[in-house]
């Protein structure tokens, strides 16, 4: 069964990579998926994660304090979100109350990043698997056997520094994304046709205090895209 790990920022890509490795140690059958190591060099990063978004049954968010409001967290959440009748989301937060997360993605139950709490999303992921489930006690020597390395991981993401620059990015983020937008939009109206220029919009004029009247574009509408990083 396909596992969708959704991370953003260094301290959630830590717990990222954690889970990537231990999952499948756990439980044999599962195949965690995550955009860092799992996109192969060259590919088209977009077009990947957005092929794993639909492939994958379970999406497991690894929330922290410093990306509970990460366009691409949000982003990941709600394309699975939009399949939900064939998989589910799980937040799994770290070094945070589960009353930290709010909505929307307050609507998923969260499990903490205890053992308690990591065995029953262990559990979780098992119930789900489509054959070959393991049963509970081979599940509890398997977890029994394999949880301190996940915690001994997760001790390690605790000691990364929360990323000054996570807010930077995300506003970096918006500002290439506008200049893509423009970009299009200048490519657009340059391929515009005479024969279909009655096809845009009419434009408007505007008084100026000389009493001379300018001219009035109007404002193309440009459909809103995903985040171009997750950083």
């Amino acid at each position: 069964m396909k596992v969708f790990l959704c991370w953003s920022g260094d301290r959630s890509k830590g717990i990222a990579e954690a889970l990537y490795e231990w999952l499948p140690k756990v439980i044999q059958r599962l195949e965690p998926w995550m955009s860092k190591e799992s996109i192969k060099a060259g590919a088209r990063w977009r077009e990947e994660v957005a092929k794993h978004l639909e492939l994958c049954s379970v999406g497991i968010l690894c929330l922290t304090g410093d990306n509970l409001s990460s366009q691409w967290i949000h982003f990941e959440a709600g394309a699975l979100a939009h399949k939900m009748e064939q998989s589910f989301v799980i937040p799994y937060v770290h070094g945070i109350e589960k009353s930290a997360v709010k909505d929307p993605l307050a609507q998923f139950q969260a499990r903490k990043a205890s053992r308690d709490e990591t065995l029953d999303l262990l559990k979780t992921l098992n119930g789900a698997l489509p054959e070959g489930k393991l049963s509970e006690k081979h599940l509890v020597e398997q977890f029994d056997a394999w949880w301190s390395k996940l915690e001994g991981k997760l001790a390690d993401a605790s000691k990364i520094a929360a990323s000054e620059e996570a807010a930077k990015r995300e506003t970096n983020d918006i500002l290439e994304e506008l200049v893509e937008r423009i970009r299009n939009v200048e490519s657009a109206v340059s391929a515009i046709s005479p024969k279909s220029a009655s096809l845009v919009p009419a434009t408007a004029t505007e008084a100026t205090p000389g009493g001379v009247s300018k001219v009035v574009e109007p404002i193309p509408k440009v459909p809103a895209r995903p985040p171009r990083s997750r950083k």
